[in-house]
């Protein structure tokens, strides 16, 4: 799958006992070549907060750059990676443990991406994420 698409991001956050849901939609632009898939995208969640997401997927994971809040999250299953945050003038490091990475993209009307992963905090897991991507194509006007 390729061109211009539909998203809904579904993610699932669980700290300290507590578990919190989020649904984001919007829209963006899937590329495929021969380092891998390429997806940038735009979305809105329902307190009207938008995001701006470029995510990149290879062989050796998925790198997820949003724009919006200027952070990279690393996500291989093979190697612990580190989350920099920017939190009033200080940037605070968070280790990542990726649990799983997944992504169907083949198909010529629907796709998902899959990426569960643990943050932690000085060593310690503070919440345990699950994000599911669900891409649809977008339907060309007649």
């Amino acid at each position: 799958m390729e061109g211009h698409i539909n998203v809904m991001i579904r993610s699932v956050i669980t700290a300290q006992g507590e578990r919190e849901e989020m649904c984001q939609t919007g829209r963006g632009l899937l590329r495929h070549d021969e380092d891998g898939y390429h997806l940038r995208y735009s979305a809105i969640d329902e307190t009207g907060q938008r995001s701006n997401n470029a995510v990149r997927m290879t062989g050796e994971g998925i790198t997820v750059h949003n724009t919006s809040a200027g952070y990279t999250l690393q996500l291989n299953p093979e190697q612990d990676t580190v989350l920099r945050l920017r939190a009033g003038g200080a940037v605070l490091e968070m280790g990542i443990i990726t649990r799983r990475v997944r992504w169907t993209l083949e198909g010529e009307e629907q796709g998902t991406i899959e990426m569960d992963y643990t943050m932690l905090s000085g060593g310690t897991p503070v919440s345990d994420v699950c994000l599911r991507i669900q891409i649809e194509k977008e339907e060309k006007e007649k």
